[in-house]
């Protein structure tokens, strides 16, 4: 079965939920470069905020029994690991750790990951590919407790995994004096058994065009009406040619449909045109109906009519265009039995609505 996992601050008995930022709980649906919970706990990691220099264990629910669980008071009889702890026992009370929620804010990113009991570092702009610009983060795998036992779990073979957990751990923006560099090459492919001279670095411009790539994927997914413009926001100079060059895929697409399976329904090319008439125009106006549109989509259209001081409703299919909706509702408002309203309704449904 998956294995899921929690980043848990010992010292400040709290967890961030990768659910809150759409990523998946198992160690490698979330253990990517510029992974948005990921993200979240480096900020807490950051000089001057609530994370930084404390020991930290990226928990999973199959790890040891009682590790890491004696300095955590107010346990239930029911928990035996600290991934227990981040959920609410049987019993209602209030689990033993508490949940953060940080925001995201802008800013520059750390650059370095640092174990500060072990005197080590990680130059994260010095990671190897794993596939098609994606680049495993190393901070889940180095503090990940029970790795290797469920689905969903780092496959490589590596040294360095579980190596800082429970340790104090800060990101930092310069490079810290005194410390050692470690280079633990996280990968799960099977051709990497290359010495560290042999990784590609990655520089400071391959790194932001791999971090802009990434960040207009993701908005198209989650927001795609409004992903040109949020990332135009950000980058000044970006085209929107860019952005579908961002967008394409490296890899051989697997076979789609070729037409577009909601292009059955009524209101479909008219939220085609608006967002057609949005990238022409750039007037957000569009892009809100478009997507008042799209919340519309596949439901029934609904025709509330007044007759003799009594209201009507009728449903009619989704699968009419609303031009032909259009068309008919300046003959309803002139009809006065609902009669009437049913023969206009059914020259343009065929038979029944």
């Amino acid at each position: 079965m998956g294995q899921y996992f929690h980043p848990v601050n010992l010292d400040k008995r709290e967890y961030v939920n990768s659910h809150d930022y759409g990523s998946g709980l198992k160690l490698m649906e979330h253990s990517w470069l510029l992974n948005p919970f990921v993200n979240a706990v480096l900020h807490l990691l950051k000089p001057g905020e609530r994370w930084h220099q404390t020991r930290l264990v990226w928990a999973g629910d199959y790890m040891d029994d009682g590790l890491f669980l004696k300095q955590i008071e107010g346990k239930g009889p029911g928990v035996k690991t600290l991934y227990d702890c981040c959920n609410e026992p049987e019993n209602g009370d209030a689990p033993c750790i508490s949940k953060l929620i940080p925001v995201l804010p802008d800013g520059p990113a750390t650059r370095y990951i640092v174990n500060h009991e072990r005197m080590q570092f990680i130059d994260l702009q010095k990671l190897p590919e794993e596939n098609e610009g994606w680049v495993i983060h190393p901070l889940p795998l180095l503090t990940c407790s029970g790795n290797g036992r469920g689905g969903g779990d780092f496959r490589g073979d590596n040294k360095y995994v579980g190596s800082w957990a429970g340790q104090v751990i800060s990101a930092e923006y310069e490079r810290p004096l005194g410390f050692k560099e470690i280079k633990p090459d996280f990968t799960e492919r099977q051709d990497t058994k290359k010495p560290d001279s042999e990784h590609n670095s990655f520089s400071p411009q391959r790194l932001e065009h791999i971090r802009r790539l990434r960040k207009a994927r993701r908005l198209f997914k989650q927001v795609p009406l409004f992903a040109f413009n949020l990332m135009k926001g950000e980058y000044p100079n970006y085209t929107y040619s860019t952005f579908l060059d961002d967008l394409r895929r490296r890899a051989k697409p697997k076979p789609k449909l070729k037409k577009d399976p909601l292009s059955k329904y009524g209101r479909f090319h008219r939220m085609q045109l608006y967002i057609n008439q949005y990238q022409e125009t750039g007037d957000y106006m569009f892009l809100i109906k478009a997507q008042a549109l799209r919340r519309l989509l596949t439901k029934p259209y609904r025709i509330m009519v007044r007759l003799n001081g009594t209201e009507y409703t009728y449903k009619v299919s989704a699968l009419i265009p609303i031009e032909k909706i259009e068309s008919i509702m300046p003959q309803i408002q002139k009809c006065t039995q609902p009669e009437a309203v049913d023969t206009i309704i059914d020259s343009i449904t065929g038979s029944g609505f």
